[in-house]
């Protein structure tokens, strides 16, 4: 069982950083296949087409594993597909206004549908620890997703048909999900429903949705900062170097991934006076590893980056370790943020997202009112104090999880 266990983690990490590879390889076929127009409508209706859906998604999938009530999940399945055909609404709407290809449209919504049946098809088996399951599939949606991609790229140019390739990653890996899930939703007794259930699913789910469109935002919101303070020249190095942050996130998701059905199991068993020092120790390892990374991007960082980018790519050594403590804070806050759901304190994850997104903003006006540049650093110490605040304060609430149970959504 421990050696499955393990081997179920692998997956899941593996799966998690297959998921942006395999989407960055369908960008790279857009550009080899027509040039730079292609891929940069792709990338125009995916900004639109990830919070559109995150917003639709409306949290259920995290709900869905940790909410003590038990629910049958077909309500939460229910609510989804309604969730997902407002997302369809709008992302239409928007591909009209921006008179995008209406094929690639189409194809990004049915990826975008697909991806969001099976983000909580893959609830029970967080829900009931089953990693082994759940990376599988993940490594299967991306190994699908790129294949798809690479096959109808050798048939067509057309970026639409490239990206409805891609689409059978989330698709196939939907239909497989569903004939697994088809022997029991998640396993044991299905409970009951109840009158006015599904209204209060979406009240106890919205403050888990509006944190998640929040770090939606917080995770953009360096880059943006750079944009609007500095200059193109700026925008493009800092992206270079913020692929840091992008492999903290990953990182993160996995590791958030890995431990929110074993949280939610020990919190069901001996509350949160036992899931405090095991969250402790595994946000421990992850910042006693940071510190090593740290050392290392110290030490080789300017020359890997200078290297891989070229001339134009030169950073300092201090501006480096900044994005690098940002990403390892980062990955920790995703651990604390598993906990906190654990413990059903939705509205606090709600608080702490908020916070991190002011103090994110307020950090950079001495920045903004000097008016002597610095937008790449503008945007390293905003993600610098975006990710202190969601882990320190994050951290504070799991701590104090007993005394403010009374603050608790649910």
């Amino acid at each position: 069982a421990f050696k499955g266990e393990r081997i179920g983690r692998a997956l899941v990490m593996l799966g998690t950083f297959m998921g942006p590879l395999s989407q960055w390889f369908v960008f790279w076929l857009l550009a080899r296949s027509g040039g730079p127009r292609a891929p940069g409508e792709f990338a125009t209706i995916m900004a639109y087409a990830t919070p559109v859906f995150v917003a639709s998604g409306w949290g259920l999938r995290s709900t869905c594993i940790t909410l003590r009530e038990e629910h049958p999940f077909p309500a939460f399945l229910k609510l989804r597909i309604l969730g997902l055909g407002v997302g369809l609404g709008l992302i239409v709407g928007i591909g009209v206004l921006l008179g995008l290809h209406p094929i690639l449209v189409g194809a990004v919504a049915v990826m975008k549908i697909a991806d969001g049946v099976l983000d909580l098809l893959y609830a029970p088996l967080q829900k009931n620890e089953d990693l082994l399951s759940f990376g599988m599939l993940m490594v299967l949606n991306g190994i699908v997703t790129a294949f798809g991609a690479l096959v109808l790229a050798m048939c067509s140019s057309s970026p639409g048909v490239i990206v409805l390739g891609s689409s059978l990653g989330s698709v196939v890996t939907m239909v497989v999900s569903v004939v697994r899930a088809r022997t029991g939703w998640g396993g044991g007794k299905t409970p009951e429903g109840r009158s006015g259930e599904l209204a209060h699913l979406i009240a106890v789910s919205s403050p888990v949705a509006v944190w998640q469109v929040l770090a939606v935002l917080g995770a953009n919101l360096p880059t943006w900062i750079v944009s609007l303070m500095g200059t193109s020249a700026d925008v493009g190095r800092f992206s270079g170097a913020a692929y840091i942050l992008t492999v903290g996130s990953l990182l993160g998701a996995s590791l958030n991934s890995m431990y929110i059905g074993k949280y939610r199991t020990v919190v069901a068993r001996s509350g949160s006076a036992e899931l405090v020092p095991i969250a402790a120790d595994a946000v421990k390892r992850i910042v006693l590893g940071g510190v090593a990374a740290s050392v290392v991007v110290f030490v080789a960082g300017v020359d890997v980056l200078s290297m891989v980018y070229g001339s134009g790519f030169e950073f300092s050594r201090s501006f480096l370790v900044c994005l690098t403590a940002s990403a390892v804070l980062t990955a920790g806050a995703q651990i604390t943020n598993a906990a906190l759901l654990a413990l059903n304190m939705y509205g606090d994850q709600m608080l702490v997202a908020i916070c991190s997104l002011v103090l994110s903003l307020v950090v950079i006006l001495p920045f903004w009112i000097s008016g002597t540049g610095g937008g790449m650093w503008a945007g390293a110490v905003c993600a610098a104090v975006g990710s202190v605040t969601k882990i320190g304060l994050s951290w504070w609430y799991v701590r104090n999880s007993r005394r403010l149970f009374s603050r608790r959504i649910v």
